[in-house]
């Protein structure tokens, strides 16, 4: 059996040289593997990367050794233009396309009463104002107007003589009127002092007693033209309206004896009347409706009518005597 020994190198002056040469040349493949490992790391970081933002490794390389050449930017003035290869821009030296912006047109300012509908090409729309009651009657009210008129009228003909016999009216009914009632449509025409109305009626009432041991009824029917003026402009709200007018009328009398079943009837030639009378105002009581009223209806104003009239005699010979003291009247006047 052969015995290995291992002894100490002594190191000598001629071998130090060499040594130290060696211990040189092993720290300078570690650092170059260092830097090799680095280098591949950083190669491998930028192939993934290029990959992930959808780049080849050729084109990866190929944009690490070609810098990238900034596109011009785009002209914001053009609209609406097709895009074009800069390499065609570039050999054909022709700009792209503008859009020429078309000329504007100056829009006339609306009128009064107007709105303008923008959007498409619709037109100007008027807008009527709405009707109010808060504006004065005499602002709100138009040159021409109706007015709508019921109501009754008490009649008393003192001189009145039966048609059967020759008693009076006092002794066939003693002083209870003959109560008719009447209804009346007008035009009205409306000026700075106040207003016109002409219209027409109809009025219709009766009577009836047994004063003088039997039953008698009168009947009138009464159809009329009238003309009245109204001073409707004193306030500028007509709380209360004073006005006069006058009548133009016929009568058809008729008188029955109900106990003897006799009855006699004539219509009168033409006969005359005058009134004279106050309006009183009723939009105040409730505004809320005059104000729905007017806008739904154009009704102007609802008075209370409240009057006083005289019958003159008719010119007929054989008429019986329909004239009267004056006698009073109300009834409901609407304003459109």
């Amino acid at each position: 059996m052969n015995r290995i020994s291992s002894a100490g190198t002594k190191l000598t002056k001629d071998s130090m040289p060499t040594k130290k040469l060696n211990l040189c040349q092993a720290h300078f493949s570690r650092a170059s593997l260092v830097v090799l490992v680095f280098a591949s790391v950083f190669a491998i970081c930028g192939i993934v990367q290029a990959q992930e933002d959808g780049l080849s490794d050729d084109e990866f390389e190929q944009q690490i050794k070609e810098p990238a050449v900034e596109k011009p930017a785009q002209n914001p003035a053009v609209e609406n233009t097709e895009l074009f290869d800069d390499k065609e821009l570039i050999e054909n030296n022709e700009p792209p396309a503008v859009a020429e912006a078309e000329p504007q047109t100056e829009v006339p300012p609306p009128a009064e009463d107007l709105v303008e509908v923008r959007g498409g090409d619709l037109p100007l729309v008027e807008v009527k104002q709405q009707y109010s009651t808060e504006i004065p009657y005499k602002e709100r009210r138009e040159k021409f107007g109706w007015m709508l008129s019921v109501g009754s009228e008490n009649l008393f003909m003192s001189e009145y003589t039966s048609l059967l016999d020759l008693n009076y009216y006092e002794d066939l009914f003693g002083e209870e009127d003959l109560t008719s009632f009447q209804i009346e449509l007008g035009l009205k025409y409306n000026f700075k002092l106040g207003g016109i109305e002409l219209s027409a009626g109809y009025g219709m009432g009766s009577v009836t007693d047994n004063r003088i041991g039997e039953d008698r009824k009168l009947e009138i029917s009464k159809p009329f033209l009238g003309l009245s003026l109204y001073l409707d402009t004193i306030m500028k709200e007509p709380y209360v309206v004073p006005y006069f007018g006058a009548q133009i009328w016929t009568m058809d009398i008729k008188e029955v004896a109900v106990t003897s079943d006799i009855e006699d009837a004539i219509t009168t030639d033409i006969g005359f009347s005058y009134k004279i009378g106050l309006l009183f105002q009723l939009n105040w009581l409730d505004r809320d409706s005059a104000q729905t009223g007017y806008q739904d209806h154009h009704i102007q104003n609802t008075y209370l009518d409240v009057f006083v009239a005289q019958n003159a005699g008719t010119q007929g010979e054989e008429d019986p005597d329909t004239s009267s003291d004056f006698n009073w009247g109300a009834g409901l006047k609407i304003e459109f």
